[in-house]
């Protein structure tokens, strides 16, 4: 009530991501975040690269809408770790788009190998399901306590405390790469298509 003190007149509350559980009652719905996977076709590409980031350098993307989102997402948490898989001698290409049009960092990330969205909030955000849906595997911090919710969900998790460790392995891991791009498609299709949400949803208010 403190939070949502709205809800009072709600016959029900919905929350797109589990953490939100903080803020509202148990009772709350949880609705995925929903997007078009047919209007993402056209950015996945016709030969999907697996670099080895030995003989080729690995392309890692992440991504913020603004400077000021920097620290919420663990940008430098992320550029640092970057650097010293460098100096280990890994070949990696890393691009960080700040504020760029959505349009161009969906074709940055559908070419690349890996994508990292954040290492603080405890749930993966749109751009992670839009990364899985082109074929991207993605690496981000899913708080332990919300694993209920993320069962079969097809992200490699890491935190500030192992996120080289996870980085590397999967760098030089490019069948896992290769299961996890599948994977991920499938989860996206099934869980957080447009049109899944929408029956969901449809369920909900017919009920």
């Amino acid at each position: 009530m403190k939070h949502v003190p709205h809800s009072r007149w709600a016959d029900a509350i919905f929350v797109s991501t589990p953490f939100l559980y903080d803020f509202v009652p148990r009772s709350a719905v949880l609705v995925p975040q929903a997007i078009s996977v047919d209007s993402l076709e056209k950015y996945i590409p016709s030969k999907k690269q697996y670099r080895d980031g030995i003989r080729d350098p690995v392309v890692i993307t992440h991504a913020i809408h603004s400077e000021e989102a920097r620290g919420h997402k663990g940008s430098d948490i992320i550029i640092d770790a970057i650097k010293k898989l460098k100096a280990r001698g890994l070949k990696i290409d890393f691009r960080f788009y700040i504020g760029e049009k959505h349009d161009l960092v969906l074709n940055e990330i559908a070419q690349a190998d890996i994508h990292i969205d954040q290492m603080y909030y405890g749930w993966h955000g749109t751009i992670s399901v839009e990364a899985m849906a082109i074929g991207t595997p993605v690496v981000c911090y899913i708080r332990p306590d919300l694993e209920e919710f993320g069962e079969s969900l097809p992200i490699v998790r890491a935190d500030k405390t192992n996120l080289i460790e996870q980085l590397e392995s999967l760098i030089q891991n490019v069948k896992l790469r290769k299961r996890l791009s599948s994977e991920g498609e499938i989860y996206v299709s099934k869980f957080h298509d447009v049109h899944q949400v929408a029956k969901k949803m449809l369920d909900i208010y017919t009920n």
